[in-house]
């Protein structure tokens, strides 16, 4: 998979960005503006592009994919157990490989960069 979030340009590790690249893909620790960040944000900006793959909700209905994707980001009212139960709901029961790659997507999506 080749994947342009937003933002390319030479990697120099003393020289990081804030608030750069789609909005609706940046991390929780790049919305806050930190610029401590690491491989984590692209760990959890990977996750939420698998997460399209994977949803045919957010696919296909922009205004929740922006809702959902934001409510991750902010961690509001612990979001993620609607979308993973409606996502759970769709994979196929008889694919294992299916289910260890979600189980794999939500520890990406954790909201401490530090668990990811």
């Amino acid at each position: 998979m080749i994947g342009d979030l937003g933002l390319s340009r030479e990697w120099s590790s003393d020289e990081k960005s804030a608030n750069k690249g789609c909005k609706i893909y940046t991390s929780p620790e790049m919305a806050a503006g930190d610029k401590t960040y690491s491989y984590e944000t692209d760990v959890f900006s990977l996750a939420l592009v698998m997460t399209l793959f994977m949803s045919p909700y957010l696919r296909t209905d922009e205004a929740m994919r922006y809702q959902t994707f934001e409510d991750l980001r902010c961690k509001t009212q612990n979001p993620e157990l609607k979308l993973f139960s409606m996502i759970e709901e769709d994979l196929p029961k008889d694919s294992d490989l299916m289910q260890i790659q979600w189980e794999i997507v939500k520890q990406m999506l954790v909201h401490d960069k530090h668990e990811r």
